[in-house]
């Protein structure tokens, strides 16, 4: 059937004719933005990498488990002596309007952690002070739980290397070759 055709996510085709008895056909795909394709920033990706970063400072290990309830997911720390079950909220980055929802979260659940990439040091401050675990993805951790304290903070960021753009094609670089050409 000719018309505007759009494919959302969930494989459902819609079709709109439009005035004067023209059809389009147009295709809606839903992907994630450049970013989150390169780097994995989705939640998987955010919690993969502050475990993997976790391991390697520390040695503690965690299984992930997504949920699909009130909280994004589990995540079971194996500490040196004990393994320790958190439900967990992911962020990509934590902002301080996001806070009162995660304290009311905290309260709801005994043992609560925010995992997200990026944790600025006055939010995690704000966090410690209302007894809320985070890891980061650089590996910062605060777990304060009955006979276990971890705090670990100070590590820095990788930031993912930019790809090395061609200089001819920008604008001054356009306008060099232009001038050459002449």
């Amino acid at each position: 059937m000719p018309g505007l055709s759009i494919f959302t996510p969930n494989k459902q085709t819609h079709y709109v004719s439009l005035k004067f008895g023209f059809y389009f056909h147009v295709h809606y795909i839903c992907s994630f933005t450049l970013r989150e394709q390169i780097y994995g920033m989705n939640e998987e990706g955010i919690v993969t990498r502050a475990l993997d970063r976790l391991k390697v400072q520390t040695g503690i290990t965690g299984d992930w488990t997504k949920l699909d309830q009130e909280v994004d997911g589990a995540l079971d720390l194996y500490l040196a002596t004990a393994k320790v079950h958190f439900l967990v909220e992911v962020k990509k980055e934590l902002r301080d309007y996001q806070i009162p929802v995660l304290l009311e979260m905290a309260n709801k659940h005994d043992h609560f952690l925010v995992i997200a990439e990026r944790i600025f040091p006055a939010l995690k401050e704000k966090l410690r002070t209302n007894k809320i675990a985070y890891l980061d993805g650089a590996g910062n951790i605060y777990v304060n739980t009955a006979g276990q304290l971890i705090w670990l903070d100070g590590q820095k960021y990788d930031e993912p290397e930019k790809p090395v753009t061609n200089r001819a094609f920008t604008k001054t670089g356009l306008k060099t070759v232009f001038y050459l050409l002449l």
